[in-house]
């Protein structure tokens, strides 16, 4: 009978792991058995001794708790200084034997001061479609996520960081969420946040929610003229990828104060337009129109006259006739004659006028312009000076385009220019054949720009 009352006593589960840390192994083993055949009834004690000093005690509950499946065990291989791939079957094992005691769990979890402990209970919750009471057990938990993610610091789990941050950010109001991700985003370089905006594009495609605001706005500070041109290329690469969700951050910055930002922006935006809805195409081209970069702004005009052209011929010849002069940007001639093309008949009379002005690449523009319409008139002596001495010096940034162009449409006028060259010396003569040269292939050019 003692031997009998001294056994029972021996398995109580307290008394069992208190033999984990015994002097002898044959002790411990017997305790190890003893405590996996209570199975559940063990756990309690088990989860404490888990949590207590480090030592053997310590290290043989766990592996208990393992042994028999225990919630707290699986929390714990949550964290970020569990073996590698812990976290994932433990995140897994969650999932699918999901009750209210593991929701109650995960809820303590999200607290944690452990980044990927409190993200992986919270990728449980929504999974299972309790993001709502990760979101009151622990408001910040989107902003952490976010912060964890672009700051890479989610060693092997940023795909379920992404997915907690979209999910928990698409049931936040939209006012704390914005903020929540601005104060995450405080500090971060932009340069480094480039595999995070493409890899949440993906991902945020995947799940049909919306791409975060804030980092949309951190990282297109890489377009601003003080960064380095590698940030900016990739920006604008990055920022045509995601499309159309990028439009309300670029419509935003488009009148920012940063000259580059603002044109950069413009840019993007008409390099995306195609691929909107109609009339969000509509609005964004009347934005760009309105306070975007002159290069920008003429290839918004000319779309916008292919739109509609009961309203917008008008104000768009106006900006187009101010852009074929020599000194404005770059391209800005070139772009301005294929508008002014684009315009039709009711370019032709201010295109005539304009033959008369002492500025030669307007000239040329002009001329141009009324070629391509059918519609340039025999030239002035005083206005074939002006082509004829555009074509025999050395171009400008925007002559090449134009000038090439006008010579291969209107045949009279190359002739012409030719002939005199070839009067003039061996230099014209010289400069005669450089145009010949250059004269088919200009043809094939401009048609292929005009189309």
């Amino acid at each position: 009978m003692t031997v009998l009352i001294a056994l029972l006593f021996l398995q109580h589960p307290a008394d069992l792991v208190a033999q984990l840390d015994a002097d002898s192994l044959d002790a411990r083993e017997a305790a190890v058995t003893d405590l996996r055949a209570l199975g559940d009834a063990a756990v309690p004690e088990l989860e404490k001794a888990a949590s207590g000093p480090l030592g053997e005690r310590r290290d043989r509950a766990r592996a208990l708790l393992h042994d028999l499946g225990a919630v707290s065990a699986l929390i714990e291989d949550l964290r970020s200084d569990e073996v590698d791939g812990n976290a994932k079957a433990a995140r897994l094992a969650l999932i699918k034997r999901y009750n209210a005691g593991i929701r109650d769990a995960l809820l303590k979890a999200v607290v944690s001061d452990d980044d990927q402990q409190a993200i992986e209970a919270a990728f449980v919750l929504v999974v299972r479609g309790d993001g709502e009471s990760a979101l009151k057990a622990a408001p910040a938990l989107a902003g952490r996520a976010m912060g964890a993610f672009v700051r890479d610091e989610t060693d092997r789990f940023s795909w379920v960081a992404g997915h907690v941050m979209l999910r928990l950010g698409a049931l936040m109001e939209r006012e704390a969420c914005e903020k929540s991700f601005t104060r995450a985003l405080r500090g971060v370089d932009p340069s480094r946040i480039y595999t995070a905006v493409r890899d949440l594009h993906k991902l945020s495609k995947d799940l049909k929610l919306a791409f975060p605001r804030p980092l949309l706005r951190v990282y297109l500070r890489n377009l601003r003229d003080d960064d380095a041109f590698a940030n900016a290329y990739w920006c604008g690469w990055v920022v045509r990828e995601i499309g159309a969700q990028a439009v309300p951050v670029l419509l935003e910055i488009v009148g920012d104060t940063d000259s580059q930002q603002r044109h950069r922006a413009a840019d993007l935006l008409m390099d995306i337009s195609p691929r909107l809805h109609p009339l969000v195409r509509y609005e964004v081209l009347q934005q760009v129109l309105r306070v975007g970069h002159p290069t920008s702004a003429l290839r918004a005009a000319r779309e916008l006259v292919r739109i509609d052209r009961d309203r917008w011929p008008a104000p768009a010849i106006e900006l187009a006739l101010r852009n074929l002069e020599a000194d404005t940007f770059c391209r800005n001639a070139w772009d301005a004659a294929s508008l002014l093309v684009a315009a039709g008949p009711e370019a032709i009379a201010p295109l005539i006028h304009l033959l008369d002005s002492d500025d030669e690449q307007a000239v040329c523009g002009a001329a141009l312009a009324l070629a391509e319409l059918g519609r340039l008139p025999a030239l002035k002596r005083t206005t074939f000076d002006q082509v004829y001495r555009c074509a025999a010096r050395p171009w400008g940034q925007d002559e090449p385009s134009v000038m090439k162009a006008l010579l291969s449409r209107s045949p009279e006028t190359w002739t012409a220019v030719c002939d005199r060259l070839q009067r003039s010396g061996v230099k014209g003569q010289k400069r005669a054949k450089e145009l010949d040269e250059d004269f088919k292939l200009a043809a094939r050019w401009w048609r292929d720009q005009l189309e």
